[in-house]
């Protein structure tokens, strides 16, 4: 009797080994047992593509040439999922092409540049019938999974006040010789939601939903959006004041003109009897304050956990943190197990995962909210 599972079969469109996401979803993949990464169309320049095959070490795979060389090979291959990973302003052309293959998709966030775009791609999809996702690997730490646990026992009501901030430094700091180094092009352009949001604040939007299984308002939300850094004319930090649909308000921040800041997203949520705070530089510790305001350190691997100690989590013991790149992979495995799991069904009502449809209302509370003042 043949005991191994089937592995899914993976091409990815985009990611080359010199991209910002690709040796992380590669890494994300070969930690799991779900998944052979086929080979792709990684860059257009063919040199870049080649050298990437080497580098992911995918000797047996094609070199790819185009956007038409991609799609005909997936349709000749027996390929079980795409990943997405070119720059999100290519996600709309890409998306649709790759609706036509009639296999699942997954993309990285942004799903779009406008919630225009993304409501066409979500009707392309429901058309096609294919699962799909976007990867929001935040939802995936351990400890945050931890933290929806406990907010799952929190009674009606108890709920007081949230707070998000993701502030980075790459649009203002200099390096040693003085200089400043500019982003990618695709990032020194703004759309109908600015290039800010689609990268960071959608991060935001997606964990509030993963926490609390609410939608923001849009009526009342007031957005503070400034151009500060020195990337001219771009908008490069954002606050915005809105309400959960239960009237619990909710504060986000995100920048990258923050000094100091490589990644320090954190999540801080306020009740009656007790308040959770998590920081991504502290991945295995969930900060715990009570109601005489005594604060307890909960980590990955102490006694009595809800949800962060299951084996998925703990490749290896507490004290050990876990990272980026694995609560990337435990997206995955949400994703494979999904797949396995050949329910359509399942693949709506997971609330593990985020699908086309989740990552267009994200974006369109992020445009319709946008009551700009400009500092």
């Amino acid at each position: 009797m043949n005991n191994y599972r089937k592995l899914l079969r993976v091409a990815f469109l985009g990611g080359s080994s010199n991209s910002a996401v690709g040796r992380a979803h590669v890494t994300a993949l070969r930690l799991l047992p779900y998944f052979h990464l086929v080979g792709g169309l990684f860059s257009r320049n063919e040199v870049e593509n080649k050298k990437t095959l080497y580098d992911f070490n995918l000797p047996l795979s094609p070199t790819l040439k185009s956007i038409d060389d991609f799609i005909g090979w997936v349709s000749k291959e027996q390929i079980d999922l795409v990943v997405l990973l070119t720059p999100t302003d290519q996600h709309f052309t890409h998306l649709l092409l790759l609706s036509n293959l009639g296999i699942p998709v997954i993309s990285e966030k942004a799903l779009a540049t406008s919630n225009q775009q993304a409501q066409e791609i979500v009707d392309r999809y429901k058309q096609s019938n294919c699962k799909n996702f976007v990867m929001y690997n935040y939802t995936s730490y351990p400890m945050v999974r931890e933290m929806r646990a406990i907010l799952n026992n929190w009674g009606k009501g108890c709920l007081k006040f949230v707070k998000l901030e993701m502030p980075q430094d790459s649009f203002i700091k200099v390096g040693n010789d003085g200089k400043f180094l500019l982003p990618q092009e695709w990032r020194r352009k703004d759309y109908a939601i600015p290039t800010i949001t689609l990268d960071l604040g959608v991060h935001l939007h997606s964990l509030t939903s993963f926490l609390f299984e609410q939608e923001l308002e849009v009526e009342g939300a007031f957005v503070r959006e400034s151009s500060l850094g020195k990337v001219s004319g771009v908008i490069d930090d954002v606050s915005i004041s809105t309400f959960l649909q239960s009237g619990v308000p909710v504060d986000f921040w995100y920048s990258k003109v923050a000094l100091g800041y490589k990644n320090g997203l954190k999540i801080s949520v306020f009740g009656e009897r007790e308040s959770l705070s998590w920081l991504q530089e502290r991945p295995d510790q969930l900060l715990v304050s009570d109601s005489c305001g005594k604060l307890t350190i909960i980590r990955r691997g102490d006694f009595g956990l809800l949800e962060a100690n299951a084996e998925r989590y703990s490749r290896f013991k507490g004290g050990h943190p876990t990272g980026f790149i694995e609560a990337m992979s435990n997206y995955y495995e949400d994703i494979a197990l999904n797949l396995l799991s050949l329910s359509t069904e399942s693949f709506l009502s997971d609330r593990n995962l985020f699908t086309f449809q989740d990552a267009q209302i994200g974006l369109g509370f992020f445009e319709k909210s946008r009551l700009v003042v400009r500092s």
